[in-house]
């Protein structure tokens, strides 16, 4: 009798149970996963384009000059201005006596989509479009 108990328990338990409550976030609801500092910096290193101006500040230098790269920006930051969360990167050449700035670039902190601040239009712009 015990036996019969516990299984019209367990049957009644499962009758209708789809494995998501009706209180539970959908996908769409729930926070996407940040990439951390590490991850946002490796996709800017394997970028060809960082990589030939790494290369390039040593070599043309004579070794006098450092590639630098500095975090201008975190998601936090971007969020309380109310903007995307990303990461923004500055890229600079140090030299002895002057540091000169290359490039900002900035990674969706979600996405990891990479944008390149343009001067000329005081915004960032697409990859693509950066490199044409």
């Amino acid at each position: 009798m015990k036996k019969v108990f516990v299984g019209m328990i367990l049957m009644a338990s499962l009758i209708g149970c789809n494995g998501k409550d009706k209180d539970s976030q959908t996908d769409s609801d729930k926070p996407k996963s940040q990439l951390t500092r590490n991850q946002a910096g490796r996709i800017l290193d394997d970028l060809p384009e960082v990589v030939k101006w790494s290369n390039d500040v040593r070599k043309v230098s004579g070794g006098k000059a450092v590639p630098v790269c500095k975090v201008d920006r975190t998601p936090v930051d971007c969020e309380a201005e109310g903007e995307q969360p990303a990461w923004i990167f500055k890229f600079y050449q140090s030299h002895k006596d002057r540091t000169e700035l290359w490039q900002q670039f900035r990674v969706d902190a979600v996405s990891g989509d990479v944008t390149i601040w343009n001067p000329y239009d005081g915004k960032f712009v697409p990859l693509s479009e950066w490199r044409k």
